[in-house]
């Protein structure tokens, strides 16, 4: 079965700062889901404390994850310190880091439980994973969720029609050139250092764009790991045509990235790279 396309027209739905963010951030509240996927038992909780954006998501259910998908240099976990909270396991571009035990005798909203600066440019995933264990002097094993603290949120493009799934970074262009694009429109680079990146879950994927004597190549990575190099070059103009497809992935969360390289087929006329849409496989 096939999921509907999702157009390149996304955007990342990330919430306005607030006065406690340092300058150079941006926080993603826990309710953006377009960038934060929960598996396993979550609640959504709004009670009298004073969680950021009014609301928080809370699991003491062992393996329940909430991955985080966002492009910037550094990230910080915004959570709830207190009696009855447990410890997780926090995971960084899919390796672990540490374990947080949350525990304190009294409460603090809005602590800061993980933090990490320094890192390359581009697309990373910060996951949470509730444990359901506890430190002994806790009196439950509840894991909190707040918010996150993004650093470095490049000013390159980032979509604001249609599903939020998709990140531009760099110089890209939104183009219809009365072209049959699927959903009306394409996005086009041909700038070295350009990433779009699409965050889905789901075993496939498959990346629609052009192919013509302006075409470009690109490298194309998943799940961080570069997987092929795509020289979109054709003697004619072909449009939404399959340009790489991989199938068999784990049914979690994975990350494609398209990043023009800024080179050409020696026939080419151009390096334009084109991100059309992307086909999703559950």
């Amino acid at each position: 079965m096939r999921w509907p396309r999702l157009l390149m027209s996304s955007f990342l739905a990330v919430c306005a700062a607030v006065p406690a963010v340092a300058q150079g951030q941006t926080r993603v509240e826990e309710t953006a889901l377009a960038t934060t996927v929960y598996t396993g038992e979550w609640v959504q909780n709004n009670s009298d404390r004073p969680w950021s954006g009014g609301t928080a998501a809370l699991s003491n259910t062992a393996l329940s994850r909430a991955t985080l998908t966002f492009s910037g240099t550094g990230v910080t976990w915004v959570g709830l310190q207190g009696p009855q909270a447990g410890i997780a396991k926090v995971y960084l571009d899919g390796a672990y880091q540490v374990d947080v035990d949350c525990y304190a005798t009294t409460e603090t909203v809005q602590a800061v439980l993980f933090a990490r600066t320094g890192l390359g440019a581009g697309a990373h995933t910060l996951a949470i994973e509730a444990t359901g264990t506890m430190n002994p002097a806790a009196t439950d094993a509840f894991i909190a969720l707040d918010a996150f603290d993004v650093e470095g949120v490049p000013g390159g493009r980032v979509q604001d029609a249609g599903l939020p799934t998709t990140v531009y970074t760099g110089d890209w262009f939104q183009g219809n050139m009365e072209r049959a694009w699927s959903g009306g429109t394409a996005a086009i680079s041909k700038s070295a250092g350009s990433h779009a990146t699409l965050m889905f879950t789901g075993t496939g994927v498959s990346w629609i764009g052009f192919q013509g004597p302006q075409g470009g190549i690109a490298r194309v990575s998943l799940d961080g790991a570069q997987v092929a190099n795509v020289d979109t070059y054709a003697a004619a103009e072909q449009l939404q045509v399959v340009l790489f497809t991989r199938s068999g992935l784990t049914a979690d969360l994975h990350i494609l990235t398209i990043d023009p390289t800024g080179t050409m087929n020696p026939a080419a006329t151009d390096a334009f790279i084109v991100v059309d849409a992307f086909d999703v496989t559950p």
